[in-house]
């Protein structure tokens, strides 16, 4: 008798510690499909595709979708060049550009409103998915960064990147991307 009751309680823990450890795989399950359907229908956001020479406005839309205030600027992307004569690794750099093509970007940043606005920084993304690396300042070719645009401003920069390819990638600035084939 006490046997059938030990066995009894042992295999009633059993069957809880089972039907707890089931109850949690299906909370799990659940919290993980909740968070599949809540990534679905949240939207990404949407990336305008610019050719080199166009200029885009950033709107409102923009602010909600990025997150970067540049509400009011237009960016043009006049001109991307290669120059495999010019030296990214110099003495005063402390990233490694070795292997690197050096991409030049020629941009125009105009305020159009009345207000400050805070500049961001350009990224160079590749179709497969590799970034270029942005040099700071290249002497004798990339213009003195700017942090702020006062209302009404309008300027060119010069700009400078390591890019793993010639070609075939993507500069994007927030949500714009300009694309060179």
């Amino acid at each position: 008798m006490k046997r059938s009751l030990v066995l009894m309680s042992v295999c009633g823990l059993f069957l809880l510690g089972a039907c707890s450890q089931k109850e949690e795989t299906n909370d799990t399950k659940s919290t993980v499909e909740s968070t599949m359907i809540v990534e679905e229908s949240s939207s990404a956001p949407e990336v305008k595709n610019l050719a080199v020479g166009e200029t885009y406005k950033f709107t409102e839309k923009d602010l909600e979708q990025s997150g970067y205030d540049n509400v009011g600027l237009e960016l043009t992307v006049d001109k991307i060049s290669v120059d495999k004569n010019l030296q990214l690794n110099t003495d005063y750099s402390d990233e490694d550009y070795t292997g690197l093509i050096p991409i030049i970007i020629d941009a125009t940043f105009k305020n159009t409103t009345d207000k400050s606005i805070d500049l961001t920084s350009f990224d160079l993304i590749t179709k497969d998915g590799e970034q270029g690396k942005w040099v700071p300042y290249l002497e004798g070719v990339s213009t003195e960064g700017v942090d702020v645009l006062n209302p009404g401003q309008s300027i060119k920069l010069k700009e400078v990147f390591g890019s793993p390819t010639e070609n075939n990638f993507y500069l994007n600035y927030a949500n714009a991307a300009w694309e060179v084939n």
